[in-house]
Formats: C-alpha cells, sequence, structure tokens
C-alpha cells in the first residue's frame, strides 16, 4: 500500500477494487505471461492478452471444477479485457479488498466494478468518480471552516458568488462546535449561503494535518496574520476551478467499458464563495 500512495499523483489517482482471488490471479497470469514470452516468437508478443487467458484458463481447470470455476474464470476473463480497454484511456491501480483496508472511501465502498478518484491533496482518500468533484468540493470547504475555526474566529460568513449554490451543497458536513448552516433564505436576500458564530472561542492554533491549506497562499496570510500578528478580521475566496482531468467525457468511457455507476454524474462547478467573518 506504502508503495501506491508514495506514487505522483497521476499514477495513483485511479483506483478500481476487485475480489482478492481476482486480484492474485490475474497477478499470477500476468507473471507466468511474461516468463512465457521469452520462450515465444516475436508474433506471440502481441497477444500477451491471450496468453494470459490460456495461463488463467489452464490454472484454473486444474484447480477448479464444476460450475464455480467455470464461473469465476468467466469473471476474471472479462476484467482482463476491461483492464485492457481502460489502460488505454487512463492509468488504473488496481488492489485487492484486502489491500485497501488502510485507504478512506464514502461509507459502503469500496464496491467493484466502480472506478475511483483519488483526492488531489490528501494522500489514501478515494471517491466514486460520479461523486469526485461535489466530495472534494465539500473538503475544501469544510476544511477551510475548520481552520478559522482553529484561528478563533468568532463570526463566519459565506457569500455567494457563482458555480455551486446552497441547493448543491447543503448537505456539507462542516465541522462545527457553534451555530451554522447554509440556508435558501439568506441565499436568496443578501447572496449569504453559510453563517457561525463562536461566541466564546478563545481558539488559536494551526490544526494539524491540513490537506489545502499549503496550497492557498491567501489562507497561509490569514493564518500568519492571526497567529504572528494580532489580525482581527478576514475576507478571502474559497475557490473551486480544477477539474483534474474528471469531467462527463472521461465517466462516459468508463461507463462504457464497465465500470463506475448509473447515478448521475456531478460534473465540476467552477465555484467562488467570499468568506468574511471577525476574530
Amino acid at each position: 500500500m506504502k508503495e501506491l500512495l508514495d506514487k505522483p499523483y497521476p499514477l495513483r489517482q485511479f483506483l478500481i477494487v476487485e475480489r482478492d482471488e481476482i486480484i492474485e490471479a490475474k497477478r499470477k497470469a500476468e507473471r507466468e505471461a511474461i516468463e512465457k514470452l521469452s520462450d515465444e516468437d516475436s508474433a506471440q508478443k502481441n497477444s500477451i492478452t491471450k496468453i494470459i487467458s490460456s495461463t488463467l484458463a489452464n490454472s484454473f481447470s486444474t484447480s477448479l471444477s464444476g460450475t464455480l470455476g467455470g464461473m469465476l474464470v468467466e469473471v476474471i476473463m472479462k476484467s482482463v479485457e476491461k483492464q485492457k480497454e481502460l489502460s488505454r484511456k487512463i492509468n488504473v491501480n488496481y488492489l485487492s479488498y484486502t489491500e485497501t483496508q488502510t485507504l478512506k472511501f464514502p461509507i459502503g465502498h469500496p464496491r467493484e466494478n466502480e472506478l475511483y478518484v483519488g483526492h488531489p491533496t490528501l494522500s489514501g482518500v478515494y471517491y466514486p468518480i460520479n461523486e469526485f468533484h461535489k466530495k472534494v468540493f465539500e473538503h475544501k470547504f469544510a476544511e477551510l471552516n475548520f481552520l478559522l475555526m482553529n484561528l478563533g474566529a468568532k463570526k463566519v460568513e459565506v457569500e455567494y458568488i457563482s458555480g455551486w449554490d446552497f441547493e448543491a451543497m447543503s448537505q456539507v458536513d462542516v465541522p462545527s462546535k457553534g451555530r451554522g448552516k447554509l440556508g435558501e433564505k439568506t441565499l436568496n436576500s443578501k447572496r449569504t449561503i453559510y453563517k457561525a458564530n463562536y461566541e466564546d472561542n478563545d481558539s488559536l492554533k494551526l490544526p494539524d494535518e491540513l490537506a489545502w491549506y499549503h496550497f492557498e497562499p491567501t489562507w497561509q496570510s490569514v493564518g500568519e496574520g492571526r497567529l504572528n500578528h494580532n489580525l482581527h478580521n478576514f475576507n478571502l475566496l474559497l475557490e473551486y476551478n480544477n477539474d483534474f482531468g474528471i469531467n462527463a467525457d472521461l465517466y462516459a468511457t468508463v461507463s462504457n467499458i464497465g465500470f463506475g455507476t448509473k447515478n448521475k454524474f456531478n460534473k465540476k462547478e467552477s465555484t467562488t464563495w467570499k468568506v468574511v467573518g471577525e476574530f
């Protein structure tokens, strides 16, 4: 698992999880196929998938029998074909359920035949491709709120500028020890979509394990101002503009191959929220 997490983001971005026996069989067949290639002529080197298929069939015919064995071989063969087709589009990591126990997924995941996309700034966190953008933006907003709360914010107000509004983000899970919520009435009147008051907040610290802070100069400026220069108020922008290569075309491609869910794909919305408040 460390090998996966140590990879640069583009090489660990995509993940598919399969049953342990499928992963084991595919890896074994691939090793045997590569060894066999050294004894084959050059023409057969273009047919590695056929060699893997043959290796799988021979392996399982000797170790399994009856309907169960045949069904399992068929499942693995389909997985090999789908893997070959998907590899033409993107670089994907394949792991077993056992190997993913230290990774973090949404509740109810991981599932077979899902394509997961890694969080861009938080290693080891993966989301289903159709939920990727909403989940990443939710996390970014929650971290900003958590940062301000720990820096001692007594009042936080978020004004909608563009992109996702309260209808799309009303389920945001925001850590808060004060009163805060996203609301329709405030959006319609003042364009304010979030308010929170922390009357007795005497915190003055930078939280550990921040995923976005070190990539956001304006957040760092507020942190520095509060921790070392007695800053009393803040005015900054929360922005989400990068699609990280996750778009409707990619989703359609992987869905046609047989990965992803039938749930709606939540495409990226370039979003800007203005965040103001007092310490």
